[in-house]
């Protein structure tokens, strides 16, 4: 199982941590994969299907990065940059958020949420009980 971790930097990487049946780091961070926006990563995020979501305040965009490193801006909210995504979370299902959408905070725009539909849930970590 891995631990991903975005950064502020002007090279856009995302760093990963392998870690052990107790969900500690296992070793150094390494470097998952870099041109990720310009690197000020306000939220990160799982998908069921391996993919990689990340919120970059610098470039107002949402971008989706596969298991295999690639980089697909999904939403450019850069024509307003107010609209800037800053954080990032998935529907629960129930009372009216979609278990199958990120919701995107953006507190510069009207302190107003975005509804991204991503079509598959949040991946989730095995029950430890």
């Amino acid at each position: 199982m891995r631990l991903y971790r975005g950064t502020v930097d002007d090279r856009g990487r995302i760093f990963f941590f392998e870690l052990d049946d107790q969900l500690d780091p296992v070793g150094a961070p390494q470097l998952f994969v870099e041109g990720v926006g310009n690197g000020w990563h306000d939220g990160l995020g799982m998908d069921v299907c391996g993919n990689l979501w990340a919120a970059d305040y610098e470039t107002s965009s949402l971008y989706r990065v596969s298991n295999e490193g690639e980089i697909k801006v999904m939403v450019d909210w850069s024509d307003d940059p107010d609209q800037f995504g800053h954080g990032l979370v998935w529907g629960s299902g129930e009372g009216g958020w979609r278990d199958d959408a990120l919701y995107v905070p953006v507190p510069a725009g009207g302190s107003l949420v975005h509804e991204v539909i991503v079509g598959v849930p949040a991946a989730v970590l095995p029950d430890r009980r």
